[in-house]
């Protein structure tokens, strides 16, 4: 067989451990969306989608590929298998392919996404920010954003020579209902700075209201902290006023 390129899907780099992990924490039964989409990032990386979703398929007994195929399929299942919990790992582990076995984990696991778009959605609209600062809340609610536009995927429109840019329209649509839906869940002592942001025409970005917020929010730290401060200082005077040779008898001792 001659030398594979780097770039051939059959290519196996020196660092294709097959004891490699691929993802940080093994799928234990939960979170399967998330997991998979950190394995399908890992594989896409080392060129080796092909081996899950059936598009490099097995060459025949007699090619001179068979072989390097094989070695690739072994090195990918080994991959996944260590991206499982070992009581998962082992009902799939005598699965001939890497594609069996994601087949069946897929069947297994994988939700329908009409019930897991009614959930994230459900989760959206009883979403606030509580006790957490506006980072962490602006977390929360990207990862909800981001797992739902994952399953609920836009669709290209396929017009003739299409000028109605639907498709950016509905764009702006879904960043609009973005930050309403962020908004809505501020605390009521954001109340001026959110009627601020809605009084906007057009309204602002998702990633520029947050910028706004962060900074209001910085803002009122600043100025508690000096508030503080002013407030200790007074305080201190008071009592020098109060007690005039108390100082001066400390000192004598």
């Amino acid at each position: 067989m001659a030398s594979l390129s780097p770039s051939h899907p059959l290519y196996l780099h020196p660092w294709d451990d097959p004891g490699a992990l691929l993802v940080s924490e093994p799928f234990n039964g939960e979170g399967f969306d998330k997991w998979k989409r950190s394995m399908l990032i890992a594989l896409s990386a080392r060129n080796k989608l092909g081996f899950i979703d059936g598009k490099i398929e097995k060459p025949s007994a007699d090619s001179s590929l068979h072989d390097q195929w094989v070695r690739c399929n072994d090195v990918v299942i080994s991959w996944i298998l260590n991206g499982l919990t070992k009581d998962i790992a082992q009902t799939v582990i005598y699965k001939q392919t890497a594609k069996e076995i994601w087949t069946e984990l897929e069947e297994r696991f994988g939700e329908v996404n009409n019930a897991k778009i009614y959930q994230i959605q459900k989760e959206i609209s009883t979403l606030s920010q509580g006790t957490l600062v506006i980072a962490a809340y602006y977390n929360k609610a990207k990862i909800l954003w981001d797992e739902l536009s994952n399953l609920d995927v836009i669709p290209l429109c396929t017009c003739q020579g299409c000028k109605c840019d639907a498709r950016a329209s509905l764009l702006k649509f879904q960043q609009n209902q973005k930050v309403i839906q962020f908004l809505i869940g501020l605390n009521d002592s954001y109340a001026n700075v959110r009627r601020n942001i809605l009084m906007m025409s057009p309204l602002p970005s998702i990633e520029q209201v947050y910028s706004l917020l962060t900074q209001e929010e910085k803002e009122r730290k600043l100025k508690a902290n000096n508030q503080f401060l002013t407030e200790s200082f007074s305080l201190d005077v008071i009592s020098q006023r109060q007690h005039p040779h108390k100082g001066k008898h400390e000192a004598r001792k």
